[in-house]
């Protein structure tokens, strides 16, 4: 799957067949792990998926690293927070697909923090939350690559303001040009706030 598509971020999406016939999958890397891992975690995850469960019509798996999803239906931007599963087992790695705006990012997440505060009531030293769209992971050990752990750049300063020429007298019409800045996180993504 890795193989058969672009991928710059940690994030596939891929669609082969038609009609019935047709499948869909997602891949989604935890955000510190290099491309190399991303890649190399997918392609396994995919053909433990098509060698475990040949002949379903959808199927997931969180490795450690990375999560593999595919079904007949429609998946790529449609909220999933079912299944979920813990592990029995403060760092915090929360993460969602890319292809989230932030605030149904933030309500997935909070989701996971409304369950895992419910399931464990503190007491576990740390756990694993996974749904097709978002996952939180909290240990009390480093469980993910320091490049993560840097401080996020900072933005770019805004644009600078051009003057405005006086307008011509027979020019009726104006234009305007309208930029959205999105703070990022230290991993590239847009910031949850």
């Amino acid at each position: 799957m890795s193989s058969n598509t672009k991928i710059d971020y940690g994030f596939y999406n891929f669609t082969a067949g038609e009609n019935a016939d047709k499948v869909n999958a997602i891949a989604f890397c935890r955000g510190d792990v290099t491309l190399d891992v991303c890649r190399s975690c997918i392609n396994s995850t995919s053909q433990y998926l098509l060698q475990s469960c040949p002949n379903q019509k959808e199927a997931i798996n969180w490795p450690d690293k990375c999560s593999v999803r595919y079904s007949n239906r429609s998946i790529f931007g449609v909220m999933e927070t079912q299944p979920m599963f813990t592990s029995k087992t403060i760092y915090a790695l929360l993460e969602c697909t890319p292809d989230w705006n932030s605030l149904d990012c933030t309500s997935c997440l909070e989701q996971l923090v409304g369950y895992m505060s419910y399931c464990c009531n503190g007491l576990k030293v740390g756990g694993k939350f996974v749904t097709p769209s978002c996952d939180l992971r909290y240990e009390i050990y480093s469980f993910y690559n320091p490049t993560a752990e840097s401080p996020p750049p900072s933005p770019p300063p805004p644009p600078i303001a051009q003057p405005v020429p006086p307008p011509l007298p027979q020019t009726t019409t104006t234009a305007s040009t309208h930029t959205c800045l999105y703070p990022l996180n230290a991993l590239g993504n847009k910031s949850l706030k």
